[in-house]
């Protein structure tokens, strides 16, 4: 599977791939390729929604994998900062959504960890973020 995703050829299937293989990596060569990933859209950002939502499920999915394999902090910022940083459109607003409870989680805010889990209680995608729960909120 890296083959398909390592060099300079991303795109949409690379990204996809990347999304959904990186748990069956092990945590180095995944947080490499996630940051390959970034940079390789910050040298040519990319507009069609599909890629955007491929990348942006990259940072996501990231951030879970950081979260089950006890990573340091530090793993965690570029995935935060990249989301942050997507243009603001409603197909991308729930990863934007995702990447805030990350950074709760991460950073300790369990007030803005609990508002959120509300929140994805209340639009009904709460399995997406359960397994980083310790207590039913």
């Amino acid at each position: 599977m890296k083959r398909i995703i390592v060099g300079d050829e991303w795109d949409r299937n690379a990204y996809y791939f990347l999304s959904q293989s990186m748990i069956l990596m092990d945590f180095d060569d995944a947080a490499s390729l996630v940051n390959s990933a970034y940079k390789a859209y910050d040298k040519n950002p990319q507009t069609d929604i599909f890629t955007l939502q491929w990348i942006s499920f990259v940072g996501v999915n990231f951030l879970n994998y950081c979260y089950h394999h006890h990573a340091d902090k530090k793993y965690t910022e570029s995935s935060i900062k990249f989301l942050k940083s997507l243009p603001i459109t409603p197909d991308l607003g729930f990863s934007k959504v995702l990447a805030l409870y990350y950074e709760a989680l991460f950073n300790g805010d369990r007030k803005t960890q609990q508002s959120l889990i509300h929140l994805l209680k209340e639009i009904g995608y709460y399995s997406l973020i359960q397994d980083t729960v310790k207590e039913d909120v």
